[in-house]
């Protein structure tokens, strides 16, 4: 299994930790493969969900199913307005978003099991 976490905004986050939840996930939920995890900010996530989804706003989490399992880019601004309005760590945050990409890439849909999951795996990380 090959993750990788790409950090392509200011704030300094624990890539390893990150690293590990992927990995937990992808174990819990019985896949093998490749991860790629991307770190941006509004801006980026801004053009890619226009570029993508021809929406032209920024949004959280967008998930990139590829051949062996795929890539997902967060905004961790969005994450940090998130965690500040629901009295979450960022660290905490990031975390329900990357599990909410990998569950999508993993062909579930938004329910309150799926809402349960990315929860229970956020917090395995902290």
């Amino acid at each position: 299994m090959k993750i990788s976490v790409t950090n392509k905004q200011k704030k300094r986050l624990p890539i390893r930790r990150l690293k590990a939840l992927v990995e937990n996930i992808l174990d819990k939920e019985m896949q093998r493969g490749e991860m790629s995890i991307v770190l941006g900010n509004d801006e980026l996530l801004c053009a890619l969900n226009k570029e993508f989804l021809n929406k032209d706003e920024p949004t959280d989490v967008l998930s990139f199913p590829l051949e062996d399992i795929g890539e997902i880019i967060v905004s961790v601004d969005m994450a940090g307005r998130y965690a500040k309005e629901d009295g979450k760590s960022l660290l905490e945050e990031l975390g329900i978003l990357i599990s909410h990409g990998i569950l999508h890439i993993l062909g579930y849909e938004h329910s309150e099991d799926m809402r349960k999951k990315e929860v229970e795996y956020a917090k395995i990380m902290c």
